[in-house]
């Protein structure tokens, strides 16, 4: 690797969920629009896996919502 740039990706609490990262064989020099380029990726990325997780939570949130329904008509 003879060029490498990359920005962390920071979830709303500021935990690190990864990097987001550019790697070439060649020797570049990154510009400042790259950064800011990479910087608004790494923005999009983050909230595309903050959305992953929120639907995950609303999905289990449902299942035991269901299972709950159902053990309750069982019950009955």
């Amino acid at each position: 690797i003879r060029f490498y740039m990359g920005v962390p990706l920071l979830d709303a609490d500021g935990y690190a969920l990864g990097t987001l990262c550019v790697a070439d064989s060649k020797p570049r020099t990154a510009t400042v629009e790259d950064e800011e380029t990479l910087r608004s990726l790494a923005r999009q990325v983050t909230a595309l896996l903050e959305l992953k997780r929120s639907v995950r939570r609303l999905a289990r949130a449902a299942e035991d919502d269901r299972r709950a329904v159902l053990e309750s008509a069982e019950a009955a």
